[in-house]
C-alpha cells in the first residue's frame, strides 16, 4: 500500500544527495563554461602559430575555477597528505612559494598571503584532484587514485614519463589544453551577438593587457616586483575576466593542464606575475603554444575542473513519478 510512496523517497534522497556531490565546492569559487559543442580555433585565429592544428573545441559544459588554487586551498590538503607525503615535507613543489613552516614545525602561510597562487609540482596538483575526488578523506588511498593514478607515475629508463591525464569517472581534474583555451579566450560573442570565436590576448582582448597596479589602470601583474607592489593575490583585476569570468588569465602563474606531451612530460598555459614583456608580447597570446613542463618538478598553478551536474538524475524522477501517479488514477 505504501510501496509508491516509499520508492518516491527513496527517489527524493538519491537525487538530493546526487546533485549536492556533483556540486560540493569545497570553498572554490567555479564558474561554467558552457557553449558545449563550440568549434575549435581557426587558423586566422592563430595568426603566429605553425603548424599546430586547432584548440579549444570541448563538446560539454564544465565548471572551473574563477582563479588558481591559492595559499588558503592548499593548506589544508597540504596538513592532510602530510603524514603520507614521501620526500621532502618543505620542497617548494611541495609548499609553493607562500607556505612555509612555523616555530611548531607546522605548515604556515605567509602573512597576507592566503590568497596568493600556489605554485606546486603537477604530481601534487593531481593528488589535489583526487582528495577532492575523495570528499577530502584523511587516508592514504584518498591521495593516491580517483582522479589520477598514481601508480602511474614513474619514470622510464630513456627519461620519459609514464603520467597518465584524468580517469574515466573523475569528479575534479586539471584542465586539459583544450577546456584551457576555451575557458580563457573563447567568447559566444567574439565577433558580434551570436557570432562566437577567439580572443588573442586574456581578458578579452586583442592587444596586450597593461601592465601594473588595478588603480592606476592596470590589468595584469606582469610587472609585479617585491619592492612596489603589495603581494600578487589572486582575482585584484575583475576588468580582465574572461568571457566565462575567469580571472588571472594573465600573470598570477603559468598554469599546468593534464595534457601529455610527446614523452610524457605536460603542457603548461599563460605567464606569471612578474615575468613582464616576455609574458605580455609571447606567453599571453593564444598563438604561443607553451612549453610542456617535468610531472615531478617545475612548481606551476593550476586550477580545478568538475562537471556539471545532468538532467538524468531529474529525469529519472520524473519519469518515475509519473509513473506512481499513473498507477494511482488506475486504482
Amino acid at each position: 500500500m505504501h510501496k509508491p510512496r516509499t520508492i518516491l523517497s527513496l527517489l527524493i534522497f538519491v537525487a538530493t544527495n546526487a546533485n549536492a556531490a556533483a556540486q560540493q565546492t569545497y570553498g572554490h569559487d567555479f564558474v561554467t563554461v558552457g557553449a558545449a559543442g563550440n568549434r575549435g580555433t581557426l587558423p586566422e585565429e592563430l595568426p603566429e602559430a605553425v603548424d599546430v592544428g586547432s584548440y579549444g573545441a570541448v563538446n560539454y559544459e564544465f565548471r572551473i575555477t574563477r582563479t588558481e588554487i591559492r595559499a588558503r586551498d592548499w593548506l589544508p590538503f597540504l596538513n592532510a597528505y602530510r603524514p603520507f607525503l614521501q620526500g621532502n615535507p618543505f620542497s617548494s613543489n611541495v609548499t609553493g612559494e607562500w607556505i612555509g613552516i612555523n616555530s611548531f614545525n607546522q605548515y604556515a602561510i605567509v602573512s597576507g598571503a592566503e590568497d596568493c597562487p600556489i605554485e606546486v609540482s603537477w604530481e601534487m596538483a593531481t593528488r589535489y584532484c583526487n582528495w577532492l575526488h575523495n570528499d577530502r578523506v584523511s587516508e592514504a588511498w584518498a591521495f593516491a587514485s580517483g582522479a589520477y593514478d598514481t601508480s602511474l607515475f614513474t619514470i622510464n629508463i630513456d627519461g620519459s614519463f609514464n603520467h597518465q591525464s584524468r580517469m574515466s569517472g573523475a569528479r575534479y581534474w586539471l584542465p586539459s589544453y583544450d577546456e584551457t583555451i576555451k575557458a580563457f579566450y573563447f567568447d559566444p560573442n567574439r565577433y558580434g551577438p551570436g557570432l562566437a570565436g577567439y580572443w588573442l590576448f586574456p581578458g578579452q582582448s586583442n592587444t596586450p593587457l597593461p601592465m601594473g597596479l588595478p588603480e592606476n589602470g592596470g590589468m595584469t601583474n606582469l610587472n609585479w616586483n617585491p619592492a612596489t607592489y603589495p603581494l600578487p593575490s589572486a582575482g585584484q583585476y575583475p576588468l580582465a575576466a574572461s568571457a566565462w569570468g575567469l580571472l588571472d588569465t594573465s600573470g598570477g602563474a603559468i598554469e599546468w593542464t593534464d595534457t601529455r606531451w610527446i614523452d610524457g612530460r605536460m603542457v603548461k598555459v599563460g605567464s606569471r606575475y612578474g615575468s613582464s614583456d616576455y609574458g605580455q608580447i609571447y606567453q599571453d597570446r593564444i598563438d604561443w603554444f607553451q612549453r610542456a613542463g617535468l610531472p615531478t618538478s617545475g612548481g606551476e598553478g593550476f586550477r580545478v575542473v568538475t562537471s556539471i551536474p545532468g538532467p538524468c538524475t531529474a529525469a529519472l524522477f520524473a519519469v518515475v513519478y509519473l509513473g506512481i501517479a499513473k498507477e494511482r488514477k488506475r486504482r
